[in-house]
């Protein structure tokens, strides 16, 4: 094996390849092996290759495939340890492979980076000193994207580096280097430089950089596609800015060199309306800023892409009083104009709309735009012999559709076709090849209409409508299965289907009613394309969040081609249901009409669930179908951004196609007219659907390995929802996001372990330090330090109570990690109540909804039970209602002696919801008749710093902002928010006041939910997305997000602990055992692990500002994770059986 194996893509390089190939075979380091791959050269470049005779040479000769695809195919034939590549115009200095090499040896690089001259056509020699870096990585040193060129030369790459990450350039494009440079970055564990010139580029007309024509538009998909591959790298997204900005100006400028000034002055229009749109502040960043020349270059280059629009709108003018001239005023115009004329001038528009699609690089909309001028040809004729005519009219209408068929089915095929090509000369002689024999074609074809000489139901060379449905199916097809390869089967279908147009051959014409009726029988329509209709609608109504319609369309055909079996089972589901619900009304418009209606609320409750919580509708969101939930979620759309337009959007597509299928119905009526055989599809269809629900949710390995083609454990952890639904489309991923949420015995349990470790805590006692006291935990909503983030900040602390405690030695404030980001406060709370972590169950997991159910966890612990056997009156206090998250259910099995819920409450609102002085009064009037041994435990909840956020959400603001970089919009949404934290930390110093006042000793124990789920009308989040949770260090972003402020305060003396961070988990069990009570042994456990392992989250344990995967932590920690969760298991499923 070679130790570096150098890649050359060439293409008729023959000016070139002889210095280029010299400068590989005298490398001074000999084990090497040469990757050479002719492109469909058509110079000499083939024989020059043939004439070097080195065994270390791998020649291959290709079709013109692009340089993309030719360096992807080098990578696959190569077998060197190390991997280089190098333009056929380039060379390398003798000893540039040696020190490479060397390099990546000692330091263990996976990529090493090295100088290199710039060579001109002039022979002007530059010298390219990039920054010097000891080793490093892409997260260290995100600023690498912006300060070495992303060219995939004058590097060495790993091989394991490419194939382990699966690294591929770019097909198809131009600038496909920089996407696979940038992902060599960010998967590279050690990047190294040589501070040497071993790399000569050469500059000249046809470098790939200077290229100069339609191919420009490239770039801008280059960037896009940058930009999606490092979305989720926060610490990349100031240097993906920049880059985006250095970029877009750098080709900006270079357009002014185009040979074809309206397509470079089209390119720079472009090109800033997308900058505008991804980096709305561009103006700031220092590339574009601190450039003068490019600023002016820039301000010319705008002056000029004014011009040009008027220019362009002057040669395009429309005379509106002679539109209206014939639409309106038919006495005073030439020609007839009967329906079927207005019809077949409507597929004329259409085709002109397609062209305007294929000038834009649309292709998939110019070819359904062909398609949609088919079908106006096909009724145009129908309409025109259902009325009687004159003999001027008819022939007028021949003439005008003649014409009309050589614009649709002509030139639209021939423009779509030398688009794609980007007007290459055989591409061009084929087109008009083509549009000359159609033009025949229809000129044979009138001949024969005027002689009266055609044969009845009898063609003579191919129609030239053909084109309409034969164009556009091949251009769908190839673009999903080879789009390599579409440009040459397109030139192919349009030489055949030219040639077929002036032949002799003789077609029947088609019975297309015969056809139709075939196509589109009661069976058909019923049974085959309405379930599929509504299977495919779900997935492409869920993935569609932009406009790339034929994107979204091959995602949803890959996910059905990789997920068979499972589309199969939903297909299934849905006809059957159909079935059933046809069996039962024996009207097959109205079973139609509930299934298409049902889908398309489905469909629409997902979406806005997805824009406002980030994940798609599931199962378990049965169970929020009550008053409370319905009501929180009602006003939780107030927030409703600009992406309710494409919902509505999507809404009313879905629903027009939806009353075509209904429209159907005349035509397809399903009838079973005997009761008994009704009944007995009724029966059938029931069991047949039952049984695939069965396998579907199956928990046997054997049928979920053969369904899903995963293991149990695999599918049981899938991280949510979402990520179930992209993988394997819509109403799979409901349907499989049931199965995560189940409780997996753990490895190596053992419940004889799990008795026997519980034991040891039997006769241990309770620390005791705090004598027993009323005790109020206060869930604050959405609860967290703002003052955090430096991008806002306020004229007032907003949070000075909290501030004075934590300097305070007989109070306590920590930072208390909680499972949730954004909403389900229920999760916080369970966590405190249970002592359970959410780190062990699937994400998405909600306990109050899916595990307790009937009797199941009434066993289970909870604190509640504890103060209750310890002779405590236990209370629920909050605004919610009593169906919220089943909360009258739950609390019944907690075994709380009394609830209160906001029906209940008397106090008033501030904003929308329920006050947090109204509740702190409340909590108070509970704890004042309480007595020396007659004690209460209340958990309380607020309601007040709930979301929405808004600019109105409150009559009157007690802080004012004082500095910003938000937007007006994000300023006002952090204000609102920033004023229930206020009224939060300002409320709960009055409560302590009040309890201060009682004789009865009371602690307080307060702590945030989570971090609020703050979004504005375009779908930014801007808290999330301020420089405290978009640090580098990615570990600690997660922590923060989940990291919300806890005190406890009481109203006499308590030792307190120095604690920074505490999981919620610990948080009841922690104030249980400090308190002289009596508890059960599993809240000693939870105490004693608290001890052992502070805080952790699912992604490891929090120790010395980072996150420690548990893989890597000792034994100590492992062992007592995984008894964790043996005795969470045991305390919540086995009890429960």
């Amino acid at each position: 094996m070679a130790d570096i194996s150098i890649i050359v893509p060439i293409y008729n390089a023959e000016k070139y390849l002889n210095k280029c190939l010299d400068s590989l075979l005298n490398q001074t380091k000999k084990e090497l092996e040469f990757v050479l791959i002719n492109d469909g050269s058509t110079d000499k470049t083939d024989s020059i290759i043939k004439s070097y005779n080195d065994k270390r040479i791998k020649y291959f000769k290709n079709k013109n495939q692009g340089i993309g695809k030719t360096r992807n195919f080098g990578i696959s034939k190569s077998s060197g340890k190390y991997i280089m590549f190098l333009d056929s115009d380039d060379y390398l200095r003798e000893d540039a492979c040696e020190i490479l090499y060397q390099k990546a040896l000692t330091t263990n690089s996976d990529l090493v980076i090295c100088d290199f001259y710039k060579v001109y056509d002039s022979g002007k020699i530059e010298d390219i000193n990039l920054p010097s870096f000891t080793e490093t990585t892409l997260k260290k040193r995100p600023t690498l994207i912006n300060e070495v060129n992303l060219a995939p030369w004058n590097k060495i790459y790993k091989r394991e580096l490419i194939t382990k990450n699966n690294l591929k350039f770019v097909e198809n494009l131009k600038y496909e280097d920089a996407p696979f440079v940038i992902d060599a970055f960010i998967n590279a564990k050690k990047i190294a430089k040589v501070d040497e010139k071993l790399n000569y580029y050469v500059i000249h007309g046809n470098s790939e950089t200077t290229v100069r024509d339609k191919r420009c538009f490239d770039i801008l998909k280059i960037i896009d596609l940058i930009r999606q591959s490092t979305e989720d790298k926060k610490y990349l997204q100031e240097e993906v800015n920049k880059l985006t900005v250095r970029i877009i100006t750098n080709y900006t400028i270079q357009q002014r060199n185009q040979k074809d000034k309206r397509v470079g002055l089209e390119f720079i229009d472009t090109a800033f309306s997308y900058l505008k749109k991804e980096v709305p502040d561009y103006k700031k960043n220092k590339y574009f800023k601190n450039r003068s020349f490019i600023k002016r270059t820039i301000e010319k280059s705008k002056l000029l892409t004014k011009l040009y629009c008027k220019i362009y709108k002057k040669k395009n003018i429309v005379d509106v009083n002679a539109v209206n001239g014939v639409l309106e005023m038919k006495k005073y115009t030439i020609g007839f104009f009967r329906k079927c004329d207005m019809l077949t001038m409507t597929g004329t528009t259409i085709a002109f709309l397609g062209m305007i699609c294929a000038f834009k690089d649309h292709f998939t909309l110019a070819a359904f735009c062909l398609l949609l001028c088919g079908i106006c040809d096909s009724f145009d004729g129908t309409l025109a012999r259902k009325y009687k005519y004159s003999k001027e009219a008819q022939e007028y209408g021949v003439q005008l559709d003649s014409l009309s068929d050589v614009i649709c089915f002509g030139l639209l095929p021939a423009i779509i076709t030398i688009q794609i090509s980007n007007g290459g000369v055989l591409s061009t002689i084929i087109c008009i090849y083509y549009m000359l024999c159609g033009a025949i074609r229809l000129a044979y074809f009138n001949m024969l209409h005027a002689t009266k000489t055609a044969k009845k139901g009898e063609y003579v060379g191919l129609p030239i409508t053909t084109a309409a449905f034969v164009y556009p199916l091949v251009l769908f097809l190839i673009r999903l299965i080879k789009p390599d390869l579409l440009n040459i089967i397109l030139q192919i279908i349009l030489l055949c289907m030219g040639t077929l147009f002036i032949g002799r051959f003789k077609f029947k014409k088609p019975n297309i009613k015969k056809i139709i009726s075939t196509l589109f029988n009661k069976y058909t329509i019923n049974l085959i394309f309405l379930p599929l209709f509504i299977v495919i609608s779900g997935d492409i109504f869920y993935r569609t969040q932009s406009l790339h319609l034929f994107t979204i369309l091959k995602q949803s055909i890959f996910v059905i081609a990789n997920h068979f079996i499972p589309f199969i089972f939903i297909y299934l589901l849905i006809t059957l249901i159909f079935i059933i619900i046809n069996s039962l009304t024996n009207r097959s418009g109205i079973t139609k009409i509930i299934l298409l209606l049902l889908s398309l609320i489905i469909f629409i409750i997902s979406d806005i669930k997805l824009n406002i919580m980030g994940i798609p509708i599931e199962l378990s969101d049965i169970s929020y179908l009550n008053p409370d939930n319905m009501g929180m979620m009602a006003t939780a759309t107030t927030t409703i951004g600009s992406w309710i337009w494409l919902t509505i959007a999507k809404g009313i597509l879905f629903l027009a196609l939806s009353i075509g299928i209904i429209y159907l119905d005349k035509f397809s009526k399903l009838k079973i007219e005997k009761l008994s055989k009704r009944l007995t599809a009724l029966a059938i269809t029931t069991v047949a659907f039952t049984l695939i629900i069965i396998l579907m949710v199956n928990k046997n390995t054997f049928v979920i390995n053969k369904i899903y083609g995963t293991n149990k454990e695999s599918l049981y952890q899938y991280a949510s929802v979402d990520s179930f639904t992209e993988d394997f489309g819509f109403f799979q991923g409901i349907i499989l996001s049931s199965l995560s949420k189940r409780e997996l015995v753990p490895d190596g349990y053992d419940a004889a372990y799990v008795e026997k470790l519980l034991e040891k805590y039997d006769n241990q006692k309770t620390s005791g330090e705090w004598k027993k006291a009323n005790v109020v935990f206060l869930l604050s909503e959405s609860f967290s330090d703002l003052e955090n983030i430096d991008e806002v900040t306020f004229d007032k602390p907003l949070m000075s109570e909290l501030d004075s405690y934590a300097k305070d030695k007989d109070k306590m404030v920590f930072n208390l990690l909680v499972p949730i980001f954004g909403g389900g406060s229920v999760n916080t709370e369970f966590e405190i109540l249970t002592g359970a972590s959410m780190s062990f169950w699937s994400p998405g997991f909600i306990p109050y909804n899916q595990y307790y159910k009937g009797t199941t966890g009434k066993d289970a612990p909870n604190i509640i039970k504890e103060f209750n056997n310890n002779g405590y009156t236990t209370m629920y206090l909050t605004p919610w209602g009593e169906t919220s998250f089943n909360s009258k259910k739950n609390y019944e099995i907690f075994g709380a002696t009394k609830t209160i819920y906001g029906t209940d409450l008397k106090g008033s609102n501030k904003g929308i919801y329920y006050s947090d002085k109204s509740l702190m009064e409340d909590i108070y009037n509970e704890l004042k008749d309480t007595s020396e041994g007659n004690y209460k435990f209340i958990m309380a909840a607020t309601a007040q710093n709930h979301f929405p956020f808004s600019k109105d959400k409150y009559d009157k603001y007690d802080i004012n902002v004082k500095n910003t970089t938000y937007s007006a919009e994000d300023t006002a949404l952090l204000r609102s928010y920033a004023q229930g934290i206020y009224d939060a930390s300002k409320e709960l110093n009055n409560l302590y006041q009040m309890i201060k006042k009682l004789d009865v000793p009371t602690i307080i124990v307060f702590f945030g939910d989570h971090l609020p789920y703050i979004i504005d009308s375009h779908s930014s989040q801007p808290y999330l997305e301020s420089s405290y949770f978009t640090s580098p260090d990615k570990t600690i972003c997660n922590l923060r997000e989940y990291t919300t402020k806890a005190a406890i305060l009481s109203n006499y003396d308590i030792k307190t602990d120095d604690i920074e961070y505490m999981n919620a988990n610990y948080l009841g069990a922690y104030v249980l055992n400090k308190l002289d009570l009596n508890i059960s042994s599993y809240f000693k456990y939870v105490e004693d692990m608290r001890k052992k392992i502070q805080a952790f989250n699912r992604q490891g344990l929090y120790q010395n500002n980072e996150i420690i995967p548990f893989d890597n932590t000792d034994k100590i920690i492992q062992e007592a994770i995984k008894s964790y969760k043996y005795v969470q298991y045991k305390s919540f499923y086995e009890i429960s059986k």
